[in-house]
């Protein structure tokens, strides 16, 4: 959800969710359109779920860390 410029910043959470994914087996957020919008607005994600039982921390802080929306 592009609010205001376009940045590098952009870019690195888009790898973040590329990575939750590639981690986890399944996306960051669900639900309807406006449910979407409005987690991936303020980040209501999480790592603590099945697909991220074997997954290390350090490989979870990175996703963390790309994901961060106002970083």
């Amino acid at each position: 959800m592009l609010v205001g410029r376009y940045t590098q910043a952009c870019d690195l959470w888009s790898l973040g969710v590329i990575a939750y994914r590639l981690l986890s087996g399944h996306s960051p957020f669900h639900g309807r359109q406006q449910a979407l919008v409005s987690q991936i607005l303020s980040g209501a994600y999480t790592t603590n779920t099945l697909g991220w039982k074997g997954v290390s921390k350090e490989a979870r802080d990175f996703v963390e860390r790309l994901m961060d929306v106002d970083p």
